[in-house]
C-alpha cells in the first residue's frame, strides 16, 4: 500500500523489553506468536540493548525486530479509502 501511493516508510526496527522475570517470560509467548505470523524476530542478551537503544533496560534479554517500521498513519488511512472507493466501496459519516 505504501508503496504504490508514494508513502514515506522509516524501518527502524522494535525492541520489547522486560522489567521483570514474569515479563522476561512473557517475551518467549511474543516471540512465539510472532514466528507464526511470519515476522522477523531475535531474542537478544540483555548486553547487546545499547547497541539498540543506549538509555533502555531490560531484565536479562529483549526481543528485536530489525524490520518493523512507521510511516505517515494519515496518508496509510487516505490510500486505503482511495483503494476502498475505486472498489466501488463508499464511507459515510455522521456528526452528532
Amino acid at each position: 500500500m505504501a508503496a504504490k501511493h508514494d508513502i514515506l516508510v522509516h524501518n527502524v526496527g522494535k525492541f520489547v523489553v522486560a522489567q521483570n522475570e514474569d515479563e522476561n517470560s512473557r517475551i518467549d509467548t511474543l516471540y512465539s506468536r510472532g514466528i507464526q505470523n511470519g515476522v522477523e524476530l531475535e531474542i537478544l542478551h540483555e548486553k547487546l540493548l545499547p547497541k539498540y537503544e543506549p538509555l533502555a533496560r531490560t531484565h536479562e534479554r529483549f526481543l528485536w525486530s530489525s524490520n518493523t517500521a512507521i510511516s505517515d498513519s494519515k496518508a496509510i488511512e487516505k490510500a486505503m479509502r482511495i483503494e476502498f472507493e475505486k472498489l466501488g466501496g463508499k464511507i459515510m459519516l455522521s456528526k452528532k
